[in-house]
């Protein structure tokens, strides 16, 4: 092959053209890109040099660059020459420094293949172009910068290389450095060539015993600290950050000296926002890096100027993030500085001798009560305009404080609760008699305590002592500062607009506080406290038209659900008022629906939810039952009568209120569905109900209890199931639901909804209220599935979602039967007794594949979405249930051969042609599932182990599929590891790891087969000219050696990397 270089020269102006098209300028790349790899690439780099233009001298170095990257192996020191005088020549015709940097690049590529000292020479010449000696010193900068650059790159360096750079270039480029600063004064190129001496040395030290020092470089950036150089300050933090050991103990020092000091004071004291953040980082960073030996230093009393310095520049009275950015920036350092004194204690101590620890704890105590009072202030509500503008950056910010005190509590313990509540006390006394204006400084002191109160609610109830947080939280109950939260709820404002600013806030803290605490509710003497707040928090939830932005009644709705479920045994007493209050919410969300689409269930849903989880404490499962026939017997017929009204019209304002109304009810159902799970799982609810009734009968309550629910004498369970056929007609397409009446996202929160439902009782695993039988959870699934028709393309988004709704809900189906089966032996005699421990075949996989997968092949071919669901439920049966999904003679309820032929090949196409990430994953996953499982027997494993290698039935096989293999007849097993490859030819870089661990595990458990399956799939590529021979046969010997190792994983990557290598651009 040969080149016409005025034709190259074209593709090159091709190739930066603005004015062409993608199309054009990618089949200019390819072109290029392949000239690149031919034999003649170096004379071609060589010509392109030779020319005036930038671009083709740029490209004329790339071919070099190319050339070196394919002749790694056959590079010698005639050929390094060449590059060398072709780097001098493009410095001495003064070429531009983006070509420099690329012939550079070159050298150093050399430099580290040949392990040969080519800089001397460079050097001697460079001095010899009668450059300047700014030019002279950039080149040797540039040089020392792009070697070690390439150098920290290259992965698996030996011990030679790094011994030449530390005798010879390392001595030559501190010589440069030296000079360059003496001749011309720092430059960026000078920081920057430190920069990438930082890095490399970093890996050389780590990688080897060898030892560098930059220490003079370091001393040269601390003595530009002082002058607030933004570069030297730059560099000290990649130092601090990549590897602060490389600075010695005299310029640690030094560092230490300049900021703990007044310079650091006086610079964020000022107004230099950039020098700040730069300064305030520095000193973080170097906290950070030495934090033991500073924790170990708070002994010494020689260093309490360094701890009041820290003090005082975490307390500058600014406002934090708007003027000051050190007490953000110190959060994260004085959070691990605190849990130092925690989790590592005995390094501390053994650091310091008895006596010094001794002090040191003592010491520490007086220092942290200091550094709470600093951060409580920091935590208060922002008293400026500017507050919207940074709220979530001062959200986080006072959540790392609350994570501060965290820590803190675990040091000052008790102390620390009597100084937040005695701070909440004292403002809750001041309420009393206090005008307008001081209210609202008072509301953001307690804010601000009860704030970082909430942040160590799990450490509450295990204290010792808790007295005075009792006492503080009956007082907040039992203040006034209830009644002005209720006044504020109902005027917020009073024309008061800054005073509006502050009151959600105060309101959400206090919610979430309130609903903390239900270890104080749950104490007999405070349960007179439950209701108080209880109905705050209703209060709150109805009054949120004031603060619809800070969505206050989710906030209350969530604290309500948390208390119940915390505290449902306690709450029982006042289910009837928790059930007239979803009465009385479901009456006003039914009768206020409008015609607008979206409404908020979620109130509606937590509430409901709420009621139930109280209904789940109630140990006598009648009258549980009769609860729950009462509000399902009200949810049918309010439905039905909705459904009913339907049907006599055909007015599309009507119809999406009644469609809204519908919604709710939907929702208030599932939530009572939610409330009623067994919680901590099931083992754990039988025992406490042991204990609770005195019987010491575990399997007789087991018994009682499973006997009562799958008696089901309240019929809940058909009343539940008549109540989801009112919803069926609209995702069946069918009478009222028809879509021509209703929009279809009507289905979507319909059927999801409803398979969320069944799905929460699959997960029971035991019968209970809404643990629905299989059998009619699997009839549901059918119905829904059979109405998919994916003919009308207009209907694809609505059958979509009925699809793989079903596919979610059967896939939890699978789950339910595998933890069925993981019962304790009590429970399995009982439902064994009682015949209703399901048996894999139960779950009906023949029928529900034809339903769910046969069916609908031709629209899974044309879908990833789909392909991906069907492919992910299909890795969960294989997994789970391979005595099902795999097939075998005269066994009930098994898979057959033709259904296991087809999905098998459907995998196959669609891992021939899918390029999505999430499909690749899902079908590598469902091989692997089929291919390695656990669960299998032997049988099976055999059945799996023998389709692989038997000749595929062509008759099944896609257009696609036949072309790919020719005139071949391949095994299964052939053909799957060619649609890898071959897929994998045209794969990004982030799908390989599938197709990768798919190949490893077939080589770990095929390893008598995998070498003729890869050599297929080689030679199949090698005839399409898709890859070479030479790196086939190497990757087949290196692949069949590693037998599944993980090694493999990384040999696959590597072949897709070789095969893909790609030119820069």
């Amino acid at each position: 092959m040969y080149y016409d270089l005025e034709e190259v020269i074209k593709l090159v102006e091709l190739l930066y053209s603005p004015q062409q098209t993608g199309d054009v300028i990618r089949n200019a790349q390819s072109q290029i890109l392949n000239l690149q790899h031919q034999s003649f690439a170096p004379q071609l780099g060589h010509d392109l040099l030779a020319l005036d233009s930038q671009t083709c001298q740029y490209i004329g170095a790339l071919c070099f660059a190319v050339y070196i990257s394919d002749h790694e192996n056959e590079i010698d020191r005639e050929f390094a020459d060449k590059v060398v005088v072709e780097f001098l020549t493009a410095v001495e015709r003064k070429c531009s420094k983006m070509v420099i940097q690329k012939l550079i690049s070159n050298v150093s590529r050399l430099y580290i293949i040949l392990k040969e000292n080519i800089f001397s020479f460079i050097f001697d010449r460079l001095q010899q172009l009668n450059l300047n000696e700014t030019d002279l010193f950039e080149l040797g900068l540039l040089l020392s910068q792009i070697t070690v650059d390439e150098l920290s790159k290259t992965e698996n360096l030996s011990l030679t290389i790094h011994e030449m750079v530390h005798s010879y270039l390392f001595p030559m480029s501190q010589s440069i450095l030296q000079n360059s600063i003496n001749s011309t004064g720092p430059s960026n190129l000078w920081f920057g060539c430190v920069s990438s001496w930082i890095s490399y040395v970093s890996k050389a030290e780590f990688d080897t015993a060898l030892r560098f020092d930059l220490n003079n470089q370091f001393s040269i950036c601390i003595d530009l600290l002082i002058d607030k150089s933004i570069e030297a300050i730059d560099l000290l933090l990649e130092l601090f950050d990549i590897n602060p050991s490389l600075l010695n103990k005299q310029n640690k020092m030094r560092v230490e000296d300049i900021i703990f000091g007044q310079w650091s004071y006086s610079i964020i004291e000022g107004d230099d926002e950039e020098l700040i953040g730069k300064i305030s980082k520095i000193i973080a960073i170097h906290l950070d890096n030495n934090l033991l030996a500073i924790a170990a230093r708070l002994a010494n009393p020689k260093y309490d100027n360094m701890f009041n310095f820290l003090l005082q520049i975490s307390n500058i009275q600014k406002i934090p993030i708007l003027e000051e950015p050190i007490s953000k920036d110190l959060l994260d350092f004085w959070v691990l500085f605190v849990e130092a004194f925690d989790y590592d204690e005995d390094t501390i101590r053994g650091m310091l001798k008895g006596g010094d620890f001794k002090l040191l704890k003592s010491r520490s105590q007086a220092y942290f009560t200091k550094l709470a009072e600093i951060y409580w202030q920091k935590c208060h509500l922002i008293q400026s305009d500017e507050l919207n503008d940074i709220e979530d950056e001062f959200r986080i910010y006072r959540r790392d404080i609350c994570e501060l005190f965290s820590g803190l509590f675990t040091q000052l313990r008790t102390s620390l609760f009597k100084y937040l509540s005695l701070k909440i006390q004292q403002q809750l006394a001041l309420i009393e008699n206090s005008n307008v204006t001081q209210i609202e400084e008072l509301v953001i002191h307690i804010e601000s305590s009860l704030l970082i109160l909430d942040s160590f609610q799990d450490f509450l109830p295990s204290t010792n002592d808790l007295n005075d947080i009792r006492l503080m939280i009956t007082e907040l109950i039992k203040s006034r500062y209830f009644e002005l939260v209720r006044q504020f709820l109902i005027n917020p404002s009073n024309n008061d607009s800054k005073k509006y600013r502050y009151i959600p806030y105060m309101i959400q803290t206090t919610i979430n506080f309130l609903s903390g605490v239900t270890w104080f509710y749950k104490e007999p003497k405070n349960s007179d406290n439950l209701p108080i707040v209880i109905t705050f928090l209703f209060q709150c939830m109805e009054s949120n038209q004031n603060f619809e932005t800070f969505n206050l009644n989710n906030t209350a709705a969530k604290a309500i659900l948390k208390i119940c479920q915390g505290c449902r045994t306690e709450l029982i007493p006042f289910i009837t008022d928790f059930e007239n209050a979803v009465l009385n919410m479901l009456k006003v969300s039914i009768m206020n629906i409008s015609d607008t689409e979206e409404i908020d269930t979620g109130l509606q849903e937590k509430l409901t939810t709420s009621y139930s989880t109280i209904i789940q404490a109630i140990n006598n499962p009648e009258e549980k039952a009769q609860l729950l026939s009462r509000m399902l017997d009200m949810l049918y017929q309010v439905g039905l009568n909705i459904t009913t009204n339907l049907k006599s019209t055909n007015n599309s304002t009507e119809l999406i209120i009644a469609k809204n109304q519908l919604k709710v009810l939907l929702v208030t159902f599932v939530g009572l569905a939610k409330g009623l799970k067994i919680p901590n799982g099931w083992e754990e609810y039988y025992e406490n109900l042991e204990q609770s009734t005195g019987d010491g009968n575990i399997r007789e309550l087991m018994k009682e209890v499973t006997v009562f629910w799958l008696n089901d004498p309240y019929k809940i369970h058909s009343k539940i199931l008549e109540f989801i056929g009112l919803y069926v007609p609209f995702f069946t397409q069918t009478g009222i639901g028809a879509e021509d009446n209703l929009s279809s996202d009507v289905e979507y929160m319909f059927i999801e909804q409803i398979c969320d439902f069944f799905k929460d009782g699959l997960d029971e695993e035991v019968p209970g209220p809404f643990a629905i039988d299989l059998a009619h959870i699997l009839k549901f699934i059918s119905m829904v599935a059979s109405s998919v028709s994916f003919i009308d393309p207009h209907k694809k988004s609505s059958n979509n979602v009925r699809l793989t709704s079903c596919l979610t809900l059967y896939r939890s189906v699978i789950k339910f039967i595998s933890a069925q089966s993981r019962l304790s032996p009590q429970m399995i005699n009982i439902l064994r007794e009682m015949n209703s421990l399901k048996k894999p075949s139960a779950i009906e996989l023949p029928h529900m594949i034809d339903m769910l997968f046969l069916r609908h092949k031709d629209a899974i071919l044309n879908d990833p979405d789909l392909t991906s669901a069907e492919f992910s439920l299909l890795g969960s049966i294989s997994n789970i249930l391979p005595s099902v999904f795999i097939p075998q003679e005269n066994v009930f309820g098994t898979l057959d051969s033709i259904s296991f032929i087809q999905i098998i090949t459907l995998a196959l196409h669609q891992q021939l042609i899918s390029h999505e990430r999430f499909v690749i994953k899902d079908i590598c996953e469902f091989w692997i599932a089929l291919i390695k499982n656990k669960r299998a027997n032997k049988v099976q494993k055999d059945f799996v182990s023998n389709f692989l290698s038997s000749p595929v039935l062509f008759n099944f096989l896609s257009p696609q599929l036949i072309s790919l293999i020719g005139n071949n007849t391949p095994t299964y097993g052939q053909l799957l590891t060619l649609t890898l490859f071959t897929n994998l030819l045209n794969s990004p870089r982030s799908n390989v790891q599938f197709p990768a661990e798919l190949l490893r595990q077939l080589t770990s458990e095929y390893p008598a087969m995998i070498k003729n399956w890869l050599e297929f799939s080689m030679l199949e590529l090698i005839k399409s000219n898709k890859i070479n021979q030479k790196a086939s046969s190497i990757f087949i010997q290196k692949m069949v050696i590693s037998r599944g190792a993980r090694v493999a994983k990384s040999l696959v990557t590597e072949w897709w990397g070789n095969v893909r290598g790609l030119g820069e651009y």
